[in-house]
């Protein structure tokens, strides 16, 4: 119901080359691209597997840049997991834990820095004992802490972990909070200005309801300072879709976003809600004097995106956050479908060498913290899509997820973009696929480069007076 997985935002940025010809903007802070189980950086013009910080387990979907982007924190599957994974399929009802590591790109040192009791032992043909479960790492806004929460598998006991990373500590701190909703998952850490914040949805056992609450935590007492209910089901048929910590003036607020309702502002002091006629502001490092993107939420729970220019808008629709970032000089943006591209001054450019993204859900880049606040009246243009001659509008975008329309027929896959080249086989109807490149104009159709399952091949969109795909959402 909720996405309380989503993580991560998606960010490139090029290490010490020039990123636009009519620019001598140069930056030393590297791109890190995750895609296929593998970590990379960007090295002159070229990703390359980035062995130096990546460790000889599985890779999880929790990634977080540090606010300059000369670090990152992810997490990883222990071998043991992994193992019982492999022979079982899955570990039944207990959700996997995982290690966190710190990986340092100015050195190009890992560190391991929290770890699961035990499960560095061998596999021995028996699922090992359920570990704590942690959150996504949070970042300090100056880069010297990491956060991250915890929760026992039976839900009992939860606690927030502060890394001290000059130092080398790590310390635990226990949190009281009420029994989880359904699953035990820690509590979300959002790190704002002035505090350190956290969402639980929970469930009320006075009120027999499921509640998400925002905590203020104080680090003085080690204690919450100050409760705000998000939403209780209770009270609305409506779910928050995202969350996020935002600023206006110094001042820390907290937006929601409903799925009917739109965007909510929350004072996180005093409680009050205030619905916003417009949408979030996005920035990088050096505040709003830089690169500015407005954001909203689409019905299939993605970002769309548009930069705020004085030439024409550049938008970007249906973009999950852990696929678009910016780089830590605040005037850059990169931006992953099927491959990885740089915005910068109304120029795009292409890293040749990144296909494999839309082959993993699980995709991603790094590069420094992205900050919000709201834009009141603000809105997202639509992104412009292509028409070929003698065919509709095109809908469909690289990147996107797709299928073959429900009451029609069964879709050709062929070779290359052409009626006459080889079909090598079929999407049945209402069948989904993802877009890779497109469209392509001949023979009177406009044809995408999609993956159907272990198959990529070219397919018509539809004829002049009819579909024959749909993006999925529609």
């Amino acid at each position: 119901m909720n996405r309380l997985w989503i993580v991560v935002v998606l960010c490139l940025l090029v290490s010490g080359i020039v990123v636009a010809q009519d620019s001598d903007l140069i930056t030393d802070i590297p791109l890190i691209a995750v895609f296929n189980g593998q970590i990379y950086r960007m090295e002159g013009d070229a990703l390359v597997a980035y062995d130096a910080c990546m460790p000889d387990e599985d890779l999880s979907v929790q990634f977080s840049a540090a606010p300059d982007g000369t670090k990152f924190a992810f997490a990883t599957l222990p071998k043991i997991f992994s193992t019982a994974i492999g022979e079982f399929g899955s570990l039944g009802d207990m959700p996997p834990s995982t290690n966190l590591w710190l990986c340092d790109t100015s050195s190009d040192t890992l560190i391991r820095i929290h770890a699961i009791e035990g499960a560095d032992a061998p596999f021995e043909g028996e699922v090992p004992d359920a570990a704590p479960i942690t959150s996504v790492p949070e970042w300090s806004p100056d880069g010297d802490l990491l956060a991250w929460t915890s929760v026992s598998p039976d839900g009992n006991e939860y606690a927030l972990w502060i890394y001290d990373i000059a130092n080398d500590e790590k310390m635990a701190y226990p949190l009281d909070l009420p029994p989880p909703f359904m699953f035990p998952l820690p509590p979300m850490l959002y790190w704002g200005a002035e505090n350190l914040y956290m969402t639980l949805l929970a469930f009320n056992e006075e009120t027999f309801v499921a509640e998400e609450t925002l905590y203020t935590y104080d680090f003085e007492s080690n204690d919450f300072s100050n409760t705000v209910i998000l939403l209780s089901e209770g009270e609305s048929s409506d779910f928050i879709t995202d969350r996020m910590m935002t600023n206006r003036g110094g001042r820390d607020e907290f937006a929601i976003h409903l799925f009917e309702g739109g965007w909510i502002i929350v004072n996180p002091t005093t409680g009050e809600q205030t619905v916003i006629e417009g949408v979030l502001l996005a920035y990088g490092q050096n505040g709003l004097t830089g690169l500015n993107v407005l954001a909203d939420v689409d019905e299939n729970f993605n970002f769309n995106w548009q930069v705020v220019s004085s030439n024409a808008p550049f938008v970007l629709e249906s973009y999950p956050l852990h696929r678009i970032a910016f780089a830590p000089d605040g005037v850059q943006m990169a931006f992953a479908d099927s491959t990885l591209h740089i915005w910068f001054g109304g120029d795009v450019r292409d890293i040749a060498n990144s296909d494999g993204f839309a082959d993993d859900v699980f995709a991603r880049v790094l590069w420094g913290r992205t900050n919000w606040t709201s834009a009141i009246g603000g809105a997202v243009a639509s992104a412009p899509l292509p028409t070929c001659e003698s065919t509709q509008l095109s809908r469909l975008h690289e990147g996107d997820s797709a299928r073959v329309v429900s009451e029609g027929t069964s879709n050709r896959l062929r070779a290359n973009p052409s009626t006459a080249a080889e079909q090598i086989g079929q999407i049945p109807a209402g069948e989904g696929f993802i877009v890779l490149e497109g469209p392509v104009c001949a023979d009177g159709y406009a044809w995408y480069r999609v993956q159907y399952l272990d198959t990529q091949g070219w397919t018509a969109e539809g004829s002049a007076d009819q579909y024959f795909l749909e993006p999925i959402g529609e």
